[in-house]
């Protein structure tokens, strides 16, 4: 019998059996991604069946796969996490003071400027990344796809950029923190989305908080003009909206480089043009043509902008985007507590109390999302067939279905915060 178990029969036996449990693996593996609406791409992807001549499958690539911050994978998490945090802090905290210096350089009121450098060293650097990852020339998504994503960038980085002419540097940091409540909005009427009570008392604390912080900036701004919230608040619109028409890029099979680089090069464009007629770029130009040190300061503002941007990406990756969220909202108290300790400026309790509120609100929006996600993993089921059923069978997912995508999603992840870059400062 012994002696049998090596005969070629037998043997073939065996692989037959093997590769049958392994087209049943598949098969579960793509019921579980039909639930959750992957792409025939991403499924074929996920199985490590890239097809040759299908154009729309991403192929296989023999470019670098070492980068600046793959090197800390060799590190334990808890160090990988640390450095992360101070990187970020770092970063972004010098690329948030910068900004401020700028903006109270004498006769300096080209606000709309910055946001044109930010795009400008996003679009440099993403298209020499590419170039490294050799995907230059490959472009997955329709140009109207980025019609959209385009408008909603430059809405998003022009217009907060422009408030600072209007508003303090923390009211500016404030609004832009708070995409929960157009979010919200745009769930509930364009998706019928229901919300639970604690997220809709999130959603009010949040509110208060702002009118607290907006009021403060009443009394004791003396440059405040309520045209400067409602651009900030416009800008948070389209950051809410961004990430909705990334995820229609995505399901087209672009990578996160794709989306960065071509979205970023429309928005340069237009923002070139919008610039020029205001005549905030020439006036930039002129200014730092005067004024060497803010040249230089310019210029390291937009090489601070890719570097803070790419550690954030690292840290969804790596650790979530709850974590991600919770690390931003400390970073940007940070930047807030800096702003006024460096840069004197009229003080009001109401900015305390407003950002406690704030601050508040969205820690329990990001808690009971991350709760909601836990609970969806917890109730997945596979029946005898291999099927996924229970609530997740068409929700969020179950954690099989986690286990086979947790590359996919933190890839979409990645690129939908990190896209929305000018939410991030």
């Amino acid at each position: 019998m012994r002696r049998d178990l090596h005969t070629p029969v037998a043997s073939k036996k065996m692989q037959q059996m093997h590769s049958h449990e392994r087209e049943m693996e598949k098969g579960r593996i793509l019921r579980i991604n039909e639930a959750s609406g992957t792409s025939e791409a991403e499924k074929m992807n996920l199985l490590g069946e890239l097809p040759i001549d299908d154009p729309d499958t991403p192929k296989k690539s023999s470019a670098p796969t070492m980068s600046l911050l793959s090197t800390l994978d060799t590190l334990p998490r808890i160090w990988k996490f640390c450095l992360l945090v101070v990187g970020l802090f770092f970063f972004f905290g010098v690329h948030n003071l910068l900004q401020e210096k700028i903006m109270h350089f004498p006769g300096f009121t080209f606000g709309w400027s910055l946001g044109f450098l930010e795009v400008l060293g996003v679009t440099v650097f993403s298209y020499w990344e590419r170039r490294w990852y050799k995907e230059a020339g490959v472009r997955r998504g329709s140009w109207r796809s980025y019609v959209g994503t385009t408008l909603c960038l430059m809405g998003s980085s022009s217009l907060a950029n422009k408030a600072l002419d209007y508003i303090n540097y923390p009211t500016k940091v404030v609004f832009r923190s708070c995409k929960l409540i157009p979010t919200m909005v745009i769930s509930s009427v364009m998706n019928q989305k229901p919300f639970k009570g604690v997220e809709y008392a999130a959603a009010v604390a949040v509110c208060v908080g702002l009118m607290l912080f907006a009021f403060a900036d009443v009394q004791v701004a003396p440059s405040f003009s309520p045209w400067g919230i409602t651009l900030v608040s416009l800008s948070v619109v389209c950051d809410a909206v961004l990430p909705n028409l990334q995820e229609r890029l995505f399901a087209e099979g672009s990578s996160r480089l794709e989306v960065t680089f071509y979205s970023n090069i429309l928005t340069l464009g237009l923002m070139s043009v919008s610039t020029l007629l205001s005549g905030d770029l020439l006036g930039a130009l002129a200014y730092a043509q005067a004024d060497h040190k803010a040249a230089v300061l310019l210029l390291v503002y937009t090489l601070l902008a890719y570097v803070a941007i790419s550690l954030h990406m690292a840290l969804v990756k790596s650790f979530g985007s709850v974590a991600a969220v919770l690390v931003g909202n400390s970073r940007k108290t940070m930047t807030i507590c800096l702003s006024f300790l460096l840069f004197p400026k009229p003080f009001s309790n109401l900015y305390v109390v407003g950002g406690m509120l704030v601050l508040a609100g969205l820690t329990v929006s990001v808690y009971v999302k991350n709760m909601d996600k836990k609970k969806g993993a917890d109730d997945a089921v596979l029946n005898c067939k291999g099927e996924v059923v229970g609530p997740t069978a068409v929700g969020n997912g179950g954690l099989i279905q986690q286990q086979y995508l947790r590359k996919e999603n933190e890839g979409t992840g990645l690129a939908s915060e990190g896209q929305g870059k000018a939410g991030l400062f």
